[in-house]
């Protein structure tokens, strides 16, 4: 249990009950050679991972540095490859093949969009080719989002916004912050974004009319390495909060949650644990509710709940002490590939936590018209996701044998499927 909620790991979600036990969780380590540093990872497909980053050679009794790519398999089952943009990418200028990519993001499950230094943009398709996008600036392109193929932004190191609405032909460029520059950057909508600017202040900002707000509910994160996710209306903001003690200052971990889009939010960590003296770097909250945060070195959280609840974990000892994870994509139900950017290697995660222990119960009494469609059966339509909203009518196997009913074997993959209802 982590040591800020004294409480049982529980939750009820649609009168669901929820206990996290403590297994070993499993780890693995592939290394990358040369002096490499990995800055971002994207999954395009369940079977397909990039990376972009950046490395250093030797080349006429000098060094000189390569913007870089390696597509990594997510079952491991083939070997890394290592790509050079300079070699990949068709570039304008000569002076643009020293290109160094900072941030990548999956689209449509179909194509990338890579982004950094000198304001390039540039596009992986289906079959691997690479097409140059429109610049949107000259400066360093830190982070982006797309919210679909052609709707996307791209932020500025000098705190710039670019939009577009037509997959990168043109964007048009505002400005958020006359004081700092932004960090993170999150579509919550088709039409909203978070901005995680690093003084630790948050901006709600509209990309169809350019309004923007502070958002003033979810209070400050100082630190430059606050990270957000989404999934399904819920965010997640991790980040640290330099405090003074009696021995100096210490980085406390903090980590809030909303979930309505941004609107408002409730600290659920907030403090100084075991291993987490640099607070938290990476978070992310996968389709099935479960959600991971790391720190430096072993020390973390896991939440199987969309992070309603975390528990405080220590990664096994497989992996060094000097662990600094840069960036985190999920690989399945359990599972998390990391990079790391001080020392170049991939790291996968399973979490070793049963999806329940404990039996789901469900009373049809609690939920209105709009969440439970069981007029014709009191006992029909009971299937819940894991924020305890319902996904399907008319699916489960009509029998209460017992007082249980179960999901039928094609539903497995749905969070609650599976897992014993109890019908009253």
């Amino acid at each position: 249990m982590n040591n800020y909620r004294k409480s049982a790991f529980t939750r009820i979600v649609c009168m669901m009950i929820v206990q996290a036990a403590s297994m070993a969780h499993e780890a693995s380590i592939r290394r990358i050679d040369g002096y490499v540093q990995l800055y971002a990872i994207a999954r395009k497909s369940e079977v397909e991972h990039i990376i972009v980053g950046k490395e250093t050679r030797e080349y006429n009794g000098g060094y000189v540095t390569d913007g870089v790519y390696f597509v990594v398999s997510a079952d491991g089952s083939s070997p890394i490859s290592k790509h050079r943009f300079a070699e990949s990418v068709d570039f304008d200028t000569d002076q643009d093949t020293s290109f160094v990519p900072f941030t990548v993001d999956a689209i449509d499950n179909d194509n990338y969009i890579v982004a950094g230094s000198k304001g390039i943009v540039a596009k992986m398709d289906s079959h691997g080719a690479w097409s140059l996008l429109h610049r949107p600036c000259e400066e360093d392109i830190v982070c982006i989002d797309f919210r679909s193929h052609l709707v996307g932004v791209a932020c500025s190191g000098k705190n710039h916004v670019y939009v577009t609405f037509d997959g990168g032909m043109s964007w048009q460029g505002h400005l958020i912050s006359e004081l700092t520059s932004i960090n993170e950057v999150k579509f919550v909508s088709d039409e909203i974004l978070l901005i995680q600017l690093n003084s630790g202040t948050l901006v709600t900002y509209n990309v169809r009319t350019g309004d923007k707000e502070l958002n003033t509910g979810v209070g400050g994160i100082a630190s430059s390495q606050s990270r957000i996710a989404y999934h399904d209306r819920t965010c997640l903001l991790v980040g640290s909060m330099r405090k003074a003690t009696n021995i100096g200052h210490q980085a406390d971990v903090v980590l809030r949650r909303s979930t309505d889009w941004g609107s408002t939010w409730q600290t659920l960590l907030d403090g100084f644990y075991e291993s987490t003296a640099f607070g938290l770097l990476v978070v992310y909250l996968n389709d099935r509710g479960i959600g991971l945060a790391l720190g430096v070195g072993r020390a973390g959280f896991y939440s199987m709940d969309s992070g309603a609840t975390w528990t405080n974990f220590i990664l096994p000892d497989n992996i060094p002490t000097s662990f600094v994870p840069s960036d985190v994509t999920p690989l399945g139900d359990n599972s998390f590939r990391i990079i790391d950017n001080g020392q170049p290697m991939i790291v996968d995660i399973h979490l070793s936590v049963p999806m329940s222990t404990e039996t789901n119960y469900i009373n049809t009494s609690s939920y209105d018209s709009h969440d439970i469609r069981c007029k014709d059966h009191p006992m029909r339509n009971l299937v819940c996701d894991y924020t305890g909203r319902l996904t399907h009518e008319s699916v489960l196997q009509q029998s209460c044998d017992n007082n249980q009913l179960w999901c039928p074997m094609e539903l497995m993959r749905r969070a609650c499927c599976g897992w014993p209802v109890i019908c009253r």
